[in-house]
């Protein structure tokens, strides 16, 4: 059957100059096939008048078709017709020519025979089985075209065994030349696994020092660019297993928790807020992947237990209410997070939950109280409520010594948990408030240490557990090493304690000596130097890892700044580094992590302390630039690494 439209133009006995005749012919198979000229071109105005006859017109813009010999003919207004994009397109073709026409009609064959030839040869050539399937599917009415779509796009394990490049990271927002990475030769992070993954360069040899341009194209998200390097050294003690290079090519935040206490636990019914299990489980996991790593102010598998369980030993509605509550600021999901005085933030419902159990509780002295007081404190220091954070931490702390957690020997007793749980709770209320005393320069609440030590190696893996997450087509899981790490955080904030004591006044004045400084120093040194394979500078790569790398080298800046200059260091320590190349070997070093952070994680994931890092390498950025005598190198560079912190602080701005 042959289809043709004819659009007549009526100049007279039309009753608006506007409207417009449309035909579509059906010629039937019994008639003889006229030419395409003698049936859509009216010869005379007897057979136009003949037709205008035999038309209904409707002049307010109704369509009427009446049926005549084989025409069905429709008379519209020129805005129906534009309103109407089957008669639109119908309309448009018949604009083109006759021999527009030939050549369309004869790429459509083209294009079919092209079609029935892949078929075939699909069929001749494919295995019997896969041929059968083909034949079947032409049996049930598919068109040629349709089953070559399904054989090319639908094949599920073909596309299954295709893997996607995950080998990403971010683009800096400032070009500019990295070789001032190299300049300073004790740079121990321009030798790491990690920098060479990322950047592609290594200090000596190199055939290029500037940044790598994308050249695999951009990912969808702003300023991820695709990237392939050569694959990177493992810790010792690991195998061979694209698990664990995966975590050195993909973000962090790529990367999923796996643990299936969480995926069958019904945390709704410890909260009030929520009902919703999949988004409780969504935040408790973001929690332990990004805030708990840093923090660990209670025994994860514990209270996991626990809270699987039903039981109230060690988990309680003011502990997941607290831990919630946290959460809700590293969830990219949640409309202003960083409100947290908006009613209807989730983060301001679990808080004012967790205040209000906290009123009920506060004169109890259980454990899940002091770690929930702990959580609160945190909470209420990264919202910028310092006063109420100090709060929260000094009832903790009056809460554990009515318990006798500092001074009663825990290692005593009979039943682990209990002991376990005790020991981790006492050690996580002294390190984090002196953590946090040390960065607001005052004294710390606690000055002694807890009279049980912390466990150490293989005894530290079984003590903390282990958190495990999964990257994406990775086949096994990578290890976030949570023993070592806190074990770690935890030897060097009894250092920060210990400077906090002796060199903050309770008015807030630094009083170091030099004595002390070198004291302090050979601390620091130490506990750098006995970090285990997976945290060293040659092998880090986590956000948790860097951060505590981060987390030295400021210390090491804070504590020897104010020594520059002075000459009793040299005159009492003749053999002691001069303060100046201690400070800045400390700055190119965080320089440098900060850049290796953001390379390979970006600063969308939720880190509070980075903040504080960022500001102080700002500030180290805008020294370096009011130098009068700067290399145009060193400036585009200081300029680079200033602009990376203020886009910092816009991507912070959401969540806190």
């Amino acid at each position: 059957m042959i289809h043709g439209i004819l659009r007549l133009c009526l100049s007279t006995s039309e009753p608006e100059p506007h409207l417009t005749i449309l035909a579509n012919f059906h010629y039937k198979e019994y008639c003889p096939e006229p030419t395409i000229a003698a049936s859509l071109t009216p010869t005379s105005d007897t057979a136009r008048s003949r037709a205008l006859r035999d038309i209904d017109i409707n002049i307010n813009g109704r369509v009427q078709p009446v049926y005549f010999l084989d025409f069905v003919v429709f008379y519209a207004r020129e805005e129906d017709i534009r309103g109407m994009p089957e008669l639109q397109t119908a309309t448009d073709k018949v604009a083109e020519t006759h021999g527009q026409a030939r050549k369309r009609q004869l790429g459509e064959i083209r294009t079919r025979n092209q079609a029935y030839e892949q078929l075939y040869y699909l069929i001749q050539t494919w295995p019997l089985h896969q041929a059968t399937d083909i034949f079947d599917c032409i049996r049930t009415g598919a068109g040629a075209e349709a089953v070559l779509r399904q054989v090319r796009d639908g094949d599920l394990l073909l596309q299954l065994s295709l893997r996607p490049n995950l080998h990403m990271q971010y683009e800096l927002p400032y070009k500019f030349d990295i070789s001032f990475l190299f300049d300073y030769p004790r740079n121990p992070y321009v030798e790491s696994t990690l920098f060479k993954s990322t950047f592609g360069l290594g200090p000596k040899g190199s055939s290029t020092t500037t940044e790598p341009r994308p050249e695999a194209g951009v990912d969808s998200m702003d300023g991820v660019v695709s990237t392939e390097q050569g694959e990177p050294s493992r810790p010792e003690g690991q195998d061979a297993v694209p698990e664990w290079t995966a975590a050195y090519h993909t973000p962090f935040s790529a990367a999923e928790m796996v643990d299936h206490r969480i995926d069958s636990a019904d945390v709704a019914r410890w909260t009030s807020v929520h009902s919703d299990n999949f988004f409780l489980r969504k935040l408790l996991k973001l929690y332990f992947l990004q805030e708990y790593p840093f923090f660990s102010p209670f025994h994860r598998d514990h209270m996991l237990d626990d809270m699987v369980a039903g039981q109230d030993r060690f988990c309680s509605s003011l502990l997941i209410n607290s831990t919630l509550a946290n959460a809700c600021h590293a969830l990219a999901t949640i409309e202003h997070r960083s409100e947290f005085w908006n009613p209807r933030n989730p983060g301001y419902q679990f808080l004012n939950e967790a205040r209000r159990l906290w009123e009920l509780e506060s004169d109890r002295a259980r454990i899940t109280t002091m770690q929930a007081g702990c959580i609160l404190a945190i909470t209420f220091y990264v919202n910028g409520i310092d006063k109420l954070g100090n709060t929260y931490m000094l009832q903790s702390i009056e809460l554990a010594k009515r318990k006798g957690l500092f001074s009663t020997p825990h290692l005593q007793m009979t039943d682990r948990k209990t002991r376990e749980v005790k020991l981790q709770t006492a050690w996580a209320l002294y390190t984090l408030q002196g953590f946090f005393q040390f960065h607001f320069l005052r004294q710390p609440y606690l000055d002694t240490a807890p009279r049980d030590p912390l466990p150490e190696g293989d005894e530290a893996k079984r003590f903390y557990g282990e958190i495990h997450v999964k990257y994406p087509l990775g086949q096994g899981l990578v290890p976030l090493y949570l023993g070592p790490t806190c074990v770690a955080n935890a030897e060097i904030r009894l250092i920060m304690n210990e400077i906090a004591r002796a060199v903050f006044t309770s008015c807030g004045n630094a009083c170091l000596t030099v004595d002390q400084a070198v004291e302090f120093h050979a601390q620091l040194t130490d506990w750098y130097d006995r970090l285990p394979e997976p945290l060293t500078a040659h092998h880090i790569v986590l956000p948790t890892h860097l951060l505590m790398h981060m987390q030295y080298h400021t210390i090491l800046m804070i504590l020897f700044r104010s020594l520059i200059g002075v000459g009793a260091v040299r005159d009492q320590h003749p053999g002691f580094p001069d303060p100046e190349d201690i400070v800045m070997h400390s700055e190119v070093c965080v320089e440098t992590l900060v850049h290796l952070f953001y390379r390979r994680h970006g600063f969308e994931c939720y880190s509070p302390f980075l903040l504080y890092v960022l500001s102080q390498v700002a500030l180290t950025m805008l020294r370096r630039l009011s130098l009068p005598n700067l290399p145009p190198p060193s400036r585009d560079a200081a300029w680079g690494t200033f602009v990376l912190c203020a886009r910092a602080k816009r991507h912070a701005r959401l969540w806190r």
